[in-house]
């Protein structure tokens, strides 16, 4: 038996109808439990309960503001940016638009370079940033 085929060669067919029979034997093949299995909504009982709707991964939960609460959660993040970068309101409120309101990308970004920063969002530096007139 030098390789695999002389060694499945020497298989006899006896083998090969035993093992084929072998599959048919009193072995169920779940005929008799379809039944238990069938998720057909008219077989279960009716307890009373509403199935709850799965959400689907589009439908996304939302609040409608009205622009009085919209303008009042800017006031309070440019107040933060304003005491957090130590600015001008105004440059605070130019640099919030400039990075879409995403206050924690804004205070990372200027951390790491605030003169790159200020100049992407067109302010002029010498009024936009103390901190670094004062070096």
């Amino acid at each position: 038996m030098d390789s695999d085929e002389d060694f499945l060669s020497t298989v006899s067919s006896d083998d090969d109808i035993m093992l084929d029979d072998s599959e048919n034997d009193d072995i169920s093949n779940g005929d008799e439990f379809d039944d238990a299995f069938d998720e057909d909504p008219d077989d279960e009982p009716d307890l009373g309960l509403q199935k709850q709707k799965t959400p689907v991964a589009y439908d996304v939960g939302y609040k409608v503001y009205s622009p009085g609460d919209i303008q009042k959660q800017q006031e309070e993040m440019m107040n933060e940016v304003n005491m957090i970068l130590e600015m001008s309101k105004e440059d605070a409120a130019i640099l919030l638009r400039h990075f879409r309101w995403n206050k924690e990308r804004l205070i990372e970004d200027f951390m790491d370079n605030s003169d790159k920063v200020v100049e992407a969002a067109g302010i002029v530096t010498s009024v936009a940033n103390p901190r670094n007139s004062k070096r």
